[in-house]
């Protein structure tokens, strides 16, 4: 599945691509210039699992993905 967004201004474009079967999510932005820069990736099979979500004040406030992948991995297991 593709969707298409307005990015953050100056032109900019967001394309997102999420592969259902293998449960990634790719996102690009696509400028006013032409190009398509991947801006994020993420494998969400962890994530579709969790039954809550912590708020986002427990989190420290940085652009990484947060919460990251191994941290959801070992809530959904248990370890």
């Amino acid at each position: 599945m593709v969707v298409t967004a307005p990015g953050r201004g100056g032109g900019h474009n967001v394309l997102f691509v999420v592969d259902e079967q293998g449960q990634h999510l790719l996102v690009y932005e696509h400028t006013s210039g032409g190009a398509l820069e991947l801006v994020q990736a993420r494998d969400y099979q962890w994530d579709a699992q969790l039954k809550d979500f912590p708020s986002q004040k427990d989190q420290k406030n940085s652009r990484r993905q947060r919460p990251p992948v191994e941290v959801i991995r070992k809530a959904v297991r248990g370890k």
